[in-house]
């Protein structure tokens, strides 16, 4: 007969994520997990199966809480730009997930998406759907009059999200604030 589990599936998860954050995928090894996670690896796998398994779980997860934070910031009764600025800031990990700058999202993209087909899937959905509420934010401001109207909303859309999951990228190069700051600056005045 199996023993109950002891552990707190939700505190796990927290703590796997913080370790494929840092680490990437590819380079965390079972003994970070466990490290991480205070679970020996008979605990790990007997819940999780094994280390792809628990990524999957773990970037479900973030996908979801992610998609909330970024919602909610573009949902804002405020001008349509400062939602933007805000939501870009996010990614400098200010009022973001964990406060940690970056994006899991973006860095498992980089890392691994070519190569995997619902990496792939579960991107392109936490992408699209990004992609979706600030087309329609950025559609409100252009009927507003506060954004641009002679680029289409779609293309502004790509434009943020193009310096959004850059500055990931960006961060990791350079570890340069200013450089990102300015960044999210250009990205808004350019609506």
């Amino acid at each position: 007969m199996a023993r109950p589990r002891s552990f707190d599936v939700e505190e796990v998860l927290d703590a796997a994520t913080l370790v494929f954050w840092d680490k990437g995928y590819a380079a965390t090894t079972p003994q970070d997990l466990c490290d991480a996670t205070g679970l020996g690896r008979g605990s790990l796998y007997n819940a999780f199966v094994g280390k792809r398994e628990l990524f999957d779980r773990v970037l479900e997860r973030y996908n979801a809480k992610g998609a909330v934070a970024q919602l909610a910031v573009l949902d804002q009764p405020t001008p349509v730009k400062d939602r933007i600025h805000a939501l870009l800031m996010i990614t400098l990990g200010e009022g973001g997930l964990a406060g940690r700058a970056g994006c899991l999202a973006v860095s498992t993209a980089v890392q691994l998406g070519g190569n995997d087909a619902e990496l792939n899937r579960l991107l392109r959905k936490r992408f699209s759907q990004t992609e979706k509420a600030l087309v329609a934010a950025i559609e409100f401001g252009q009927a507003c009059g506060e954004i641009r109207k002679d680029v289409s909303a779609v293309l502004l859309a790509r434009l943020v999200l193009s310096a959004m999951y850059g500055m990931t990228v960006v961060d990791s190069v350079f570890d340069d604030r200013k450089r990102l700051r300015e960044i999210v600056d250009t990205a808004v005045a350019v609506l």
